[in-house]
């Protein structure tokens, strides 16, 4: 993102960098760290210009109003200047923690990319993005659309119009 141009990012994640599972972004210094301070120092290395605010705190219900909202003028949350323009979500915890995230967006009228990712399938040549409410061969997205579907009260389908999904169209076979 931030080698495309992306000017704020705002990072949220309450874990930190564990021994055995640094990546491009979180090196073997960056061991016990906040994983989202690793990642905002490893961003701002490669575009110093672009503002990185780095939140370690976990996202839930009771977060989802602080983290979702507008920059304060008192600093906390000090990045954006409206509503995000854009979630990506890449959590990979429960269906509900994921669906939580989506509906806490959807309330707020942000649009969403998530992943949904299912074990044992990895062909990058059946990779596709979606609208969630289209992805029927992923079992995980398909499963997240259920749940969405199964705990939309209002029958508008809203998160689902929000919510695109990157997700694989290899089908899953027993091994």
């Amino acid at each position: 993102l931030v080698r495309a141009g992306v000017g704020r990012l705002r990072l949220v994640d309450g874990s930190a960098v564990k021994p055995g599972a640094c990546h491009a972004l979180a090196r073997a210094a960056f061991v016990g760290l906040p994983k989202v301070d690793a990642c905002a120092a490893a961003c701002n290395a490669i575009m110093p210009c672009c503002k990185v605010e780095a939140v370690a705190r976990y996202f839930n219900v009771a977060s989802a109003a602080e983290l979702l909202a507008p920059g304060a003028a008192d600093g906390s949350i000090s990045v954006s200047r409206g509503a995000p323009d854009l979630i990506l979500d890449c959590t990979c915890g429960s269906l509900e923690s994921k669906r939580t995230i989506l509906a806490e967006a959807s309330a707020r009228s942000c649009r969403v990319v998530t992943v949904a990712s299912d074990v044992g399938l990895c062909d990058p040549t059946r990779i596709l993005v979606a609208p969630l409410k289209d992805a029927h061969m992923s079992p995980a997205a398909a499963s997240l659309r259920c749940l969405e579907e199964n705990t939309n009260t209002d029958g508008t389908g809203a998160m689902s119009e929000l919510v695109d999904v990157v997700h694989t169209q290899e089908r899953w076979q027993w091994l």
